[in-house]
């Protein structure tokens, strides 16, 4: 995860100056740092006058570089530069009106014997508009506070909405002025992104500022004991915020930005903290009962005394952490790093920390360990465990002790394959051809069963990775849960499951574009059609694999080209034929509609089939097939063969989906990216006429 976290120092060197440099600085007499800073304002003076911003930019990085100055504090001293110039000539302007004034109202009485009521009243309204001029900078202040009460006014009045773009803008104006938000009320709101980090105090003078200084000081915001409850924020930079005693309950914090936040007493029950940033947190005595808490980085955290019961931390970050007398009981931590954790007298009882890594000295001195799942977790040492209470009662490896000080275990990635055709036998290929791995193949029929039943299989073997084409992209869903929660890393290829569920239980995604390819094979058949029978109404044939839902796409895929093509055409018949066993109904099709002169189809096995079916029934000069197949050299072979069946084929490179899914599951393994990834499969569609 990245995150661009706002630094609490900058220096206005660039750190990589050594002590004697830091000397050199220091003994400089008052005149040469005088000459400094005529350089640096002259420096300032000359960027102020560019107007092109581009080239603004570009000399503003320059100047920077020969002052030495970190381009940061060059850009924020400019900016003060800037705003001290604007001002000295605003001084300079009310000096003038100041000092009109003052001449005129010398002869003022004079004026008055000699002058009519009409030019009179001209120099009153004159004088008034300078004095109303100079109130108005007078004002200044109070008008801000205004505007900070209006803005935190503005929060309170929409408390009870949920969508409110002017909330957002208020919530930043208040902390670009480093306004306190005590007890801010904004439950449910939806305020994805919001940046809260842009409190910066600026904190320099002439004795300190050759001293490395602290020049602008980050300050986090202060939402102490706010109620965001409910609240969507999502991606939401709250670095260094200070949410103590805050009511957080079930909000949405995916993704979000807390590094060094204070959450101190907060109540976070339920929320949602996915691939968060909270390293440097403070969580002391937070409420996070039930939190979803997966893929988060919660390094050197401090969540002592915090109640974690029933949370979800799979591949959660806890590296250094202190969890001295911690609850964590009945939570899923399978993946979980913890090396270097303190789990002092802390409570885990009946959690799951299958594949968990307690290396580097994990403290386990009087941690409750009674019914923990152990399971082929990395540990330091032999009396690391035992110095848990109960840690005779835990689940664990048999060979356990035997494993300690060893070499990592080789990944073990199993790929389901659900039917005995060339696609998956390329998947198995491009998986085999990543080195340091373990592959295991397991044959699965075409139902969501009786693909569930492989994935608990598996389970069972204590595979890291499972790499499947889900038969469903909802009813798939419920065993690839179960197989994450154990630790073990989920691949979908070929297709995805539904796009809710797939960023919470699965690590990347390989699909095929199935409608284009399904629409391409169609644009082959239409060609051949308009140069073999042109002016005719075609009559097709469909072996289209709908049957299985994974395999609908290509179908639909199918129905766009030809509602777009404009030609005549009519479906004659179509069967739901889906594997070999069930060729005699192609035949039966073909023999009852000898009207038939193409045929579709929308799978790589029902293509294959199809093309039998026609061979057998000597009926390969007449009827031509058109599908979703992928190219081997046999295959090709048949393509090259005017007087075969087969007139197209789609090309993909399974063997390349393969072997990224493995490269993935290395990857995963390794820590390296745990976010969800996408990868669209590229196709290519092979006709008999090229």
């Amino acid at each position: 995860m990245t995150y661009q976290s706002p630094k609490n120092d900058i220096p206005t060197t660039n750190g990589n100056s050594n002590s004697s440099d830091e000397n050199i600085s220091l003994s400089l007499d008052p005149k040469s740092k005088l000459g400094i800073f005529t350089e640096i304002n002259a420096s300032f003076n000359y960027i102020h006058t560019i107007s092109d911003p581009v080239n603004r930019e570009y000399e503003l990085i320059q100047e920077s570089k020969r002052l030495d100055i970190p381009l940061e504090s060059y850009r924020r001293l400019l900016e003060e530069y800037i705003k001290s110039a604007e001002i000295s000539e605003l001084d300079h302007q009310l000096l003038k009106s100041v000092k009109f004034l003052d001449q005129r109202l010398g002869d003022f009485v004079a004026w008055c014997q000699r002058i009519s009521i009409y030019k009179l009243s001209l120099v009153v309204g004159q004088a008034t508009l300078l004095l109303a001029t100079g109130s108005y900078f007078i004002d200044g202040p109070q008008r801000q506070e205004q505007a900070l009460n209006d803005a935190k006014k503005l929060i309170l009045d929409n408390a009870n909405f949920q969508f409110n773009q002017s909330r957002i803008k208020a919530f930043e104006f208040l902390n670009q002025n480093c306004t306190e938000m005590t007890g801010i009320q904004a439950p449910k709101a939806y305020m994805p992104n919001l940046e809260l980090n842009k409190c910066y105090k600026f904190n320099i003078n002439f004795q300190t500022f050759f001293q490395k200084p602290i020049i602008f000081h980050y300050q986090g915001v202060n939402l102490s004991h706010a109620n965001l409850a409910g609240a969507n924020l999502e991606g939401a930079n709250l670095a260094g915020a200070n949410f103590n005693g805050a009511n957080l309950e079930k909000a949405n914090l995916i993704g979000a930005n807390l590094e060094g936040a204070n959450l101190e007493g907060a109540n976070l029950k339920l929320v949602d903290i996915r691939r968060a940033n909270l390293q440097d947190a403070n969580l002391t005595n937070a409420n996070m009962q039930n939190a979803f808490i997966g893929s988060a980085d919660l390094k050197n955290a401090n969540l002592t005394k915090a109640n974690l019961s029933g949370s979800q931390l799979f591949w959660t970050d806890l590296s250094n952490t202190e969890l001295y007398r911690a609850n964590l009981s009945h939570t899923f931590m399978s993946r979980v790093n913890l090396q270097g954790a303190d789990l002092y007298d802390a409570n885990l009882e009946d959690s799951i920390l299958s594949y968990a890594d307690l290396q580097n000295s994990t403290d386990l001195r009087r941690t409750k360990l009674k019914g923990v799942n152990f399971k082929r977790a990395y540990f330091s040492s032999i009396s690391q465990l035992k110095r848990g209470q109960d840690w005779e009662k835990v689940i664990i490896d048999p060979d356990w002790e035997k494993e300690i000080n060893k070499a990592q275990k080789i990944p073990k990635i199993a790929l389901i394959m659900t039917a005995n055709d060339s696609m998956f036998q390329s998947y198995l290929e491009g998986i085999k051809s990543v080195s340091g791995v373990e592959v295991i193949a397991v044959r699965a029929g075409r139902s969501v069963e009786q693909e569930a039943k492989a994935i608990a299989d598996l389970i069972k073997q204590e595979v890291d990775g499972i790499i499947v084409n889900p038969q469903d992209p909802e009813a798939s869903v419920p065993a690839m849960k179960k197989a994450f929660k154990q630790g073990i890393i989920v691949i979908n290829i070929g297709d995805c499951i539904n796009n809710t569920d797939i960023r919470k239980f699965v690590f990347s995604c390989y699909e095929s574009d199935s409608i284009k390819m399904g629409y391409d094979s169609t644009q082959a058949m239409l060609k051949y059609m308009k140069r073999k029978y042109p002016g005719q109404v075609i009559n097709v044939g469909l072996v289209d694999g709908a049957r299985v839902g994974q395999v609908y796409p290509y179908l639909q895929g199918f129905k766009q080209a030809m509602a777009k093509s404009g030609v005549q055409w009519q479906e004659v018949a179509s069967t739901d034929a889906i594997d070999i066993t069930e060729i005699s109904k192609i035949k039966q099709m073909l023999q009852t509609n000898p009207s038939i002169n193409v045929i579709w189809s929308g799978s790589d096995t029902t293509t294959r089939i199809a093309v039998q079916a026609i061979q057998e029934l000597g009926l390969g000069s007449k009827i031509k097939v058109f599908g979703i197949m992928d190219p081997t050299p046999e295959k090709l072979k048949m393509l090259q063969d005017p007087q075969n069946a087969l007139q197209s084929l789609i090309d993909e490179s399974p063997t390349k989906a393969g072997k990224g899914a493995t490269e993935r599951i290395l990857q995963v393994l390794k820590r390296k990216n745990l976010e969800y990834e996408y990868h669209l499969i590229p196709h290519k569609l092979l006709e008999n006429s090229n």
